[in-house]
């Protein structure tokens, strides 16, 4: 029996393509503590003595610097970015070089409890930990290992070494069975893949050939025949590439009887169709894959196919395009659909979350899956486990607003609302408040999310009341003294709440009104409603109050929308020639037609409609009577009306003083003490008028006290009006005044640059988008002088290790169509080389557009430093720089 069963080992590694007689030379991991292998030893001192004659021993020791020196840098990655996917490629390949095991054991334990292993990942890792496998126990390490690498996805090289790896030992105890066991999975797994299927069939077929000359008793050589007919029978059923070859072959070592032929004729047959696809795949790319995995998936369910075999093709497609979460999503529809084995469903849910853990389609697809197919006792154990990693992986307030509402419907669900249990209601209110104090830290209210599930609260404590208590209404309230009270789909639901639970009409009709007052979105649905509502339940004059009601308020609503966009004075009037008639033309003057309303006249010129006339033609022209003449008023009069109060500077003044520029034209002193409101008392405020008193957008505040200076500095660039306003010191001499920039320009690693933003982005939503990545210490959004964004932005984390997070994270991030970068804050150094050149002059002579320098037009004479190729009279210089030239002097310069 020994004999046999290395006869057997041997045979069945040949159709393996031969297993390597020494594993242990295939080359070492590293140095093994405690090991026992002499070959690894005496191959590294062979190396090492090879290094140290060659003069090589440097190199290896700088060699190791590196090493070490990108180990660190991987491992500050992977700090501040725990789920760096390359990172951990690249530490998994250092440390293989460096060889260093433990850790990178450890490495790649966290590597896959993150992410599915790639095929080449796992074969390095298996090949690893086989060539280390001693005992029988860490053996069976690596028989754990091989369940995990092929549960991950669908790989016919990982199926064989683990098949090759049952069958080095199969002379342990129930070796042949386990054998066997493996070769049954990797059927179930991929016995179905057409174009590779074949490999796993004919080396279960060869080793189930090899165990029929085992000796044994009569009933187990029988037994033995009878498996091996069975297998044989079974692969040619199945449509495979090759199939004809295994025909011949099993035809000329057993008996085919017309069952076995007619199932492998219609395997064949199905095998032309099968082909064409199979074509298709081998000639597409990897972006074209996708699309033909899905046709080729459609015409097996259109033709009724195996469904084992319609869910090999989905492993095949996902195993080729894991990040497709279009695929994970169809794949488990049929599965929930079709198969319904929620053992099946729940790994490929799993997988699916895994690969696509930043979709949350394939989150709440999960879920629904969980609700659907747990086992009662287990359900919200589950739900909750996926729920926990679902909320972690959301990566925005709408992703987790669309998981907190899918978890609550869930609870809310499996509550008994006629009896329910007290634990269970005091965990679905806890999580209620968990659910907004978790998206009140993502959004900003008003959002959709919060008020769903706001309102689903108050709904369903009136469901569990039967009726509108004093607690329902303090929900209600609450709501909408939050802001919600502006959106329709919050009265909706709280006036039919009211309708539903039998509330007066009075108290009805009064929340209809007050609706149609708060409404700023959808108030035409609101007011049909009331109206329909006053049809049923009032009277004529209920009815038309409510009409005149409605009215009003669409009047109101309407005026708003359609008010026109109030221009700046300078701009109000643009030429349009399409609708004057001012027609310029090309070396004329334009002509002007008198009659248009729009070409103002020059001053004094009237028209001929101007004069009464009884006849439409006169003879001749009616003289114009003469204009009146203006009287200029007094000086002292404009002074006073016009050009305001002249107050003289009070340098006592200047510590308490602050600054203001950047101004509306029309912000009022009003609107500056609300905005000081919070620094202090204010003496005075003046600002700067012209001379018919409008604000030329910039003046000077006036505290009580010192100190108070320093506070209304602090909200220097805050707005007034949706418009930013400078704040700075009082400094009334212009020498002595200088620009300061209150930001630093060194590199800042805490500090990240932004740009490309799109201009609707506020400074809220951007401190939204960052603030998920670490704790913010300022996020300030670069504006024009009118307050609207340039795309550009600064944002400040408290450490460094959370910016470089958000760089990882959200560098290259699409937001309304535009591509945002983030980078770290290191602002080039100021070049104030070209303050210092004259404005006037060129340097290069190439430039064929090169302006004259202002001294050009002034006669060569007169020029200081003239015409260099003409003689200068010395004395005629000295004189000039001695006396002044006379008017006579000058016009004897310009006739020479």
């Amino acid at each position: 029996m020994d004999s046999a069963m290395k006869d057997l080992d041997t045979s069945s590694s040949d159709s393996l393509d031969s297993e390597e007689d020494d594993q242990e030379q295939e080359g070492k991991i590293g140095n093994q503590p405690g090991g026992n292998n002499d070959s690894l030893l005496d191959s590294s001192s062979d190396s090492d003595s090879d290094e140290n004659e060659n003069g090589t021993g440097e190199e290896m020791e700088i060699d190791e610097d590196v090493l070490n020196e990108k180990l660190t840098r991987v491992n500050d990655t992977l700090a501040a970015n725990p789920y760096a996917y390359d990172s951990y490629v690249e530490k998994i390949k250092i440390l293989q070089t460096i060889g260093d095991l433990d850790k990178l054991r450890e490495t790649r334990e966290k590597f896959s409890d993150l992410y599915p292993l790639s095929e080449s990942l796992w074969l390095d890792w298996l090949h690893d930990e086989i060539k280390l496998a001693c005992t029988e126990e860490e053996k069976d390490e690596v028989v754990k290992l091989f369940e995990r690498a092929v549960a991950d996805y669908l790989s016919i090289d990982l199926w064989l070494e683990y098949l090759k790896f049952c069958l080095s030992r199969i002379g342990a105890e129930n070796g042949i069975e386990n054998c066997r066991k493996v070769f049954e999975k990797s059927l179930g797994s991929c016995g179905l893949h057409v174009s590779m299927g074949s490999l796993v069939w004919d080396t279960y077929r060869d080793f189930e050939a090899t165990l029929v000359g085992t000796p044994g008793t009569e009933e187990q050589v029988k037994a033995q025949e009878d498996r091996f007919i069975t297998l044989c029978r079974r692969q040619l059923s199945v449509p495979l590439l090759g199939m004809r070859n295994t025909y011949e072959d099993v035809k000329s070592k057993i008996d085919i009887d017309e069952n076995t032929k007619s199932g492998y004729k219609k395997a064949l047959d199905r095998l032309d169709s099968l082909e064409t696809w199979e074509g298709k795949l081998v000639q597409s790319n990897v972006d074209e894959r996708v699309q033909v995995f899905k046709n080729y998936i459609e015409d097996e369910k259109k033709v009724k196919s195996n469904p084992a075999r319609i869910q090999c093709l989905y492993e095949r497609a996902v195993a080729d395009s894991p990040l497709n979460s279009s695929l994970w999503l169809e794949y488990l529809d049929y599965l929930s659909k079709y198969l319904k084995i929620d053992s099946i469903i729940f790994e490929v849910a799993n997988r699916a979350c895994r690969n696509c853990s930043w979709d949350v389609n394939v989150w709440l697809k999960h879920m629904s899956l969980v609700e659907s197919f747990s086992d009662a006792p287990n359900v919200f154990e589950t739900m909750k486990s996926v729920f926990e990693k679902a909320v972690a992986y959301c990566s925005t307030g709408e992703q987790a607003g669309t998981v907190w509402l899918k978890y609550l419907e869930f609870l809310k669900r499996k509550l008994d609302t006629n009896n329910p249990s007290k634990k269970e209601l005091e965990i679905l209110r806890k999580t209620f408040g968990a659910a907004e104090q978790h998206l009140l830290q993502l959004l900003s209210e008003p959002n959709d999310y919060v008020s769903e599930i706001l309102m689903f609260r108050a709904r369903l404590e009136a469901q569990l009341a039967k009726g509108i208590t004093e607690d329902v209404n303090k929900l209600w309230k609450n709501i909408m003294s939050r802001g919600y009270n502006q959106y329709s789909k919050t009265w909706l639901q709280y006036i039919l709440q009211e309708v539903a639970y039998g509330s007066d009409i009075r108290k009805i009709r009064m929340h209809y009104n007050k609706a149609v007052g708060c409404i700023q979105d959808d108030l035409q649905t609101i007011s049909n409603l009331w109206i329909n509502f006053e049809r049923d339940n009032g009277d004529l004059s209920t009815l038309q109050q409510c009409e005149l009601k409605i009215s009003k308020e669409l009047a109101r609503s309407m005026s708003v929308l359609t008010a026109p966009p109030v221009a700046a004075e300078p701009f109000a009037a643009v030429t349009d020639y399409s609708r004057t008639n001012i027609i310029p033309s090309k070396g004329n003057k334009r002509k002007i037609n008198s009659n248009d309303p729009q070409i103002p006249l020059k001053k004094g010129r009237r028209t001929e409609d101007a004069v009464d006339s009884d006849t439409s033609t006169p003879v001749f022209k009616v003289p114009f009577a003469p204009g009146a003449k203006t009287v200029k008023p007094a000086q002292e009069n404009s002074t006073k009306d016009y050009r305001g109060e002249i107050v003289k500077h009070d340098p006592s003044k200047d510590n308490r003083t602050v600054f203001l520029s950047n101004l509306k034209f029309t912000t009022e002193e009003d609107e500056i003490r609300l905005f000081f409101k919070e620094v202090g008392e204010i003496e005075e405020i003046r600002l700067v008028r012209d001379f018919k008193g409008r604000s030329k957008g910039f003046g000077y505040v006036f505290f009580t006290k010192n100190e108070m200076v320093k506070k209304a500095l602090e909200k220097d660039r805050e707005p007034i009006d949706s418009r930013p306003v400078f704040v700075s010191k009082c400094d009334p001499d212009r020498a002595t005044r200088q620009k300061q920039f209150k930001y630093n320009t060194a590199l800042e690693k805490n500090k990240l640059f932004v740009k490309g933003l799109p201009n609707s982005l506020t400074a809220d939503l951007l401190r939204d988008l960052f603030k998920v990545h670490g704790d913010l210490k300022d996020c300030r959004l670069v504006t024009y002088r009118n307050g609207h964004s340039k795309g550009l932005a600064y944002v400040e984390f408290v450490d460094d290790a959370c910016a470089a997070r958000a760089i990882l994270k959200i560098d290259g991030t699409m937001i309304d169509g535009k591509q945002i970068s983030v980078a770290l804050s290191n602002p080039p150094t100021k070049d104030n080389s070209r303050s210092n050149s004259n404005a006037y002059q060129r340097t290069s002579s190439s430039d064929q557009f090169q302006r004259r320098t202002p001294k050009a037009f002034v006669p060569r004479s007169v020029q200081i430093g003239g015409n260099k190729a003409e003689p200068t009279n010395k004395a005629s210089v000295n004189d000039s720089k001695s006396a002044p030239k006379s008017n006579q002097d000058f016009r004897s310069m310009f006739l020479k």
